[in-house]
């Protein structure tokens, strides 16, 4: 239910889910490029996973914000909810 307290947000999995994005964000994109065949093909593959992920990190900041009416943006919009 929308606003439990089971639902609130916990320092810890706030930690460790800051923690999974940074090393994500070091690790993805030499992952993506790892079978892109050529050292051109793989910067292209690096490049783009980057971008990808920068686009994607700007829409959610501005998104957060839009559901928050303007003001700071939440990291709990980040996380994944449970049914």
């Amino acid at each position: 239910a929308f606003g439990h307290k089971a639902e609130a947000s916990i320092y810890s999995s706030d930690l460790f889910s800051l923690a999974g994005t940074i090393i994500l964000w070091v690790l993805w994109p030499s992952f993506q490029s790892a079978v892109a065949g050529t050292e051109e093909k793989q910067m292209l593959a690096a490049a783009n996973t980057f971008l990808s992920l920068c686009s994607s990190t700007l829409a959610f900041a501005i998104v957060s914000r839009f559901l928050n009416g303007g003001s700071r943006f939440n990291v709990v919009h980040l996380q994944p909810t449970r049914s």
